[in-house]
């Protein structure tokens, strides 16, 4: 049953890649070679270019919507951010993974993840992570190639600002993404 719940989340994505890559004309789509995933917490969609906001500073994300996939929509299974990202990465939901609160207890490693069938196909995987309550001790990195949680260990640490991209220096994170976008 796990295992079906991740292979639900790894056809999700391939769909989703695959439906911004299928054109109206006879050919077939191109094989997908790329897919990015971005999530933020507690961000009002109305605050980011691509979402209609002129006055906005998000030049990667508007980059990255216009050459992907945008929701205009989106629905968690939970209002926090472990229990949801446990629903994003396994395709099931929060009793079923069974992370159900942030920072009490990891992802089981029995709970399989759509980067790890990611990874096992050939892709490049990585993450750039921001959040305390995402930290690889949580059970998410696994599937990853690379999992960067410094910022987040840098926060939680007190060590200043977790933010990706702080006065025109760039992290790994705006790096991958502004890569990502161009290409």
């Amino acid at each position: 049953m796990r295992r079906a719940g991740c292979e639900r989340a790894v056809l999700a994505l391939a769909a989703l890649a695959w439906a911004g890559l299928a054109g109206c004309g006879p050919s077939p789509p191109a094989p997908v070679d790329r897919l990015v995933l971005v999530t933020i917490d507690t961000l009002r969609a109305d605050h980011v270019g691509c979402y209609g906001d002129p006055n906005a500073q998000t030049p990667v994300l508007d980059a990255i919507s216009a050459s992907g996939i945008r929701f205009e929509q989106a629905i968690s299974p939970a209002p926090l951010t472990m229990p949801s990202h446990g629903s994003m990465l396994t395709g099931l939901d929060p009793p079923a993974h069974g992370v159900r609160t942030n920072g009490a207890a990891p992802l089981s490693p029995e709970v399989p993840l759509a980067t790890e069938s990611l990874r096992d196909a050939g892709y490049a995987t990585a993450a750039f992570v921001a959040a305390a309550v995402l930290d690889a001790r949580y059970g998410l990195a696994r599937g990853f190639d690379r999992y960067d949680d410094e910022a987040s260990n840098r926060r939680a640490a007190g060590a200043g600002s977790a933010s990706p991209s702080v006065k025109g220096r760039s992290s790994p994170a705006s790096a991958a993404l502004t890569a990502s976008a161009g290409a």
